[in-house]
């Protein structure tokens, strides 16, 4: 996620730098709390002190959907909704993910999963 927000950075700040945005700027705005905290957030994660997420085994987050749904026979209804939470919060999880899979398959378990674990530190 570092390097995206890194690369995001430098690409705003050719553009500010081609349009002079700083120095037609410069004394007119004070810098607002959110800017200044956006500043912090960049800063951090060019650090690297972003907070990794664990991973958990496909046993322990399919207790947390059967948790979450009150079924305690629940089983992941498609390969897709199985390798979507897999990819999302799995042994092995990536940085971001694409799930295209039909209408009414099951999407929003995927969500709810990664919402629902107390120390994953994701939110819908």
């Amino acid at each position: 996620m570092s390097a995206l927000l890194h690369r995001n950075y430098r690409a705003s700040e050719s553009w500010r730098t081609s349009f002079r945005f700083d120095h037609i700027l410069q004394g007119k705005r004070p810098r607002g709390a959110s800017e200044t905290l956006l500043l912090r957030m960049l800063d951090a994660s060019k650090r690297g002190q972003l907070r990794r997420r664990g991973a958990y085994s496909e046993a322990d987050l399919l207790a947390v959907a059967r948790k979450l749904y009150n079924k305690p026979d629940l089983q992941f209804r498609v390969p897709g909704q199985r390798n979507g939470v897999l990819a999302i919060m799995g042994p092995h999880p990536a940085e971001q993910v694409v799930l295209v899979i039909g209408t009414g398959s099951g999407k929003t378990i995927v969500v709810m999963i990664g919402a629902a674990i107390a120390d994953a530190g994701t939110t819908c």
